[in-house]
């Protein structure tokens, strides 16, 4: 009992020491270009939308985009955004990403508004670190708080709790994180939060209502920040569905329904329809077939206006019929480009336009995409490079390490709890890996411009378990003590190496690069 209010003591000082470093950070944020808090096309794109949401009342940023900041250009612009048509039956921009996570940060913005009366586009950087004080540092305190008390009962010593509580603070990407705007850091909050609400359950050894709905929410909130952690809700819910028989999973849904429904609403006001906006990047649904001609291997103009005709379309001022932009498919479009079909001639199918990513000035066009960006061409050095190459998982964080070793073990526990979910972590690990892996070559692309393979960091909470027992396995190994405090100081470096911006390449990158061995 002694040794556990010490401990809290101790982990107290090094949250509140943690919280206010990365208070440190978001205060002094500069950005690029030193007129917005911004540091990527990424965080741009949900500003924007926060932005118009409160100021503009609409999703379309296009008024938005168009600030600028006298010879600075354009600060508020992104490469991460779609066109297509608005209600009003004009073309209109939005940001690329679900709309959610951006609407629940507008309605933080509307109450700072509504406080202070300052504008986010008329002083970005008072209101845009004030929301990040809010959004991301309240959220990660509360987090951290709570894997401390995990780490006190999961082990023992100060030794290995203050090794532990370390990496949390500073070991990881999270951490890195701190001082963006990103779906990554509360998709992980999330995950954590089913973790905690599951050693509750586990705990009690009864299916409490309250626990499940929380699991329910935090996973389901998970998948609306990453829709890879799809996985952990199906997995979550078999877990409780073996364990706890099939009443716990009422409680489970009703938690998960309202993120769901909140998801497809603002899905839905913003684009009018249910599919996310970063789906539409390939041809619509198809219309009719386009009659051929004997000879021509492509169809021309007035047959493809002949099929529109014939669905009872007006066709009159669709006159322009050209190679689309990013995919070989062609494009009808009137001269303002407002209305727009695909055709695919290889089959000669006439269909909707769905590229959202096609239009005047994309950088996703044809030879646009840049270094990391054009995907790369093999799986096997993506592979590598993932786990153990410029943005590995290892060879960034080797402290993971500790996690292979506590994995074994936890299989083997007694306790059927604690062997089936480290069972669901093992397999929900693999299985996103293996699909991440297996993207086309345009989507290999290690998460862009990023200190690290971010396409994993809403796993990081899940991890925490194994690394947990590895530290248990190796904490009565002096050598293998020295050997981990290694791996956790390389560790902390590799995280707070983009302290200023974490949307930059991993330091081991652009080593890599220096040295000439990779192109950047």
């Amino acid at each position: 009992m002694r040794s556990n209010k010490l401990w809290l003591g101790i982990a107290s000082l090094m949250i509140l020491s943690a919280l206010f470093g990365q208070a440190a950070r978001i205060l002094s944020i500069g950005g690029r270009n030193d007129s917005t808090p911004f540091f990527s096309a990424n965080d741009r794109s949900r500003w924007s939308t926060i932005a118009a949401l409160v100021e503009e009342h609409t999703y379309e940023i296009d008024a938005i985009i168009e600030l600028r900041d006298g010879n600075k250009g354009r600060p508020w612009n992104s490469i991460d955004k779609v066109r297509h048509l608005g209600i009003d039956g004009k073309q209109h921009y939005y940001s690329s990403k679900p709309p959610l996570l951006a609407t629940l940060y507008a309605g933080v913005y509307q109450a700072i508004y509504s406080s202070t009366g300052i504008l986010l586009t008329e002083d970005p950087f008072f209101v845009g670190r004030l929301l990040l004080l809010i959004v991301n540092l309240v959220p990660l305190g509360f987090f951290w708080g709570m894997v401390a008390y995990w780490i006190r009962d999961e082990l023992k010593g100060i030794w290995a709790r203050s090794l532990m509580l370390i990496f949390v603070l500073w070991g990881t990407f999270l951490t890195s994180f701190g001082n963006t705007l990103s779906n990554h850091l509360p998709g992980a909050i999330a995950i954590g939060v089913s973790l905690l609400a599951w050693r509750s359950l586990e705990r009690h050894q009864r299916p409490h209502a309250g626990w499940l709905f929380l699991s329910g929410l935090s996973a389901s909130f998970a998948v609306a920040c990453d829709l890879p952690a799809l996985s952990w809700l199906a997995a979550f819910g078999l877990l409780l569905l073996v364990r706890f028989g099939i009443k716990s999973l009422l409680p489970y849904s009703l938690g998960v329904i309202p993120i769901a429904v909140a998801f497809c609403i603002t899905n839905y006001v913003a684009h009018g329809e249910l599919i996310p906006a970063y789906a539409h990047r390939s041809v619509g649904k198809e219309l009719t077939k386009i009659d051929r001609e004997e000879g021509s291997d492509r169809p021309n103009l007035a047959a493809v206006k002949k099929a529109l005709e014939d669905l009872g379309v007006e066709s009159a001022e669709l006159n322009q019929l050209r190679p689309a932009g990013r995919l070989d498919n062609l494009e009808l479009t009137d001269a303002t480009g407002t209305i727009r079909y695909a055709i695919v001639d290889s089959h000669w199918k006439l269909c909707e336009w769905g590229d959202w990513y096609d239009y005047p000035g994309s950088y996703w066009l044809k030879n646009n995409p840049k270094g990391v960006d054009r995907g790369e061409p093999s799986r096997i050095n993506y592979a590598f490079h993932v786990l153990l190459g410029h943005h590995g998982i290892f060879s960034l964080t080797p402290f993971w390490i500790l996690a292979v070793v506590g994995t074994i073990p936890l299989l083997r526990r007694p306790d059927r709890g604690e062997r089936w979910m480290m069972s669901a972590i093992v397999v929900v690990t693999f299985v996103c890996l293996a699909f991440y892996i297996g993207r086309p070559e345009i989507d290999r692309n290690y998460g862009g411009v990023s200190c690290g393979f971010r396409w994993v960091f809403w796993m990081i909470p899940l991890w925490y378990l194994p690394t947990m027992e590895g530290v248990r396995q190796i904490r009565k190994s002096p050598w293998m003590r020295r050997v981990a405090e290694l791996a956790l100081a390389f560790s902390v470096f590799s995280a707070l190496y983009p302290w200023s911006n974490p949307w930059v390449h991993p330091w081991l990158f652009q080593w890599l690069s220096y040295l000439g061995w990779i192109e950047t």
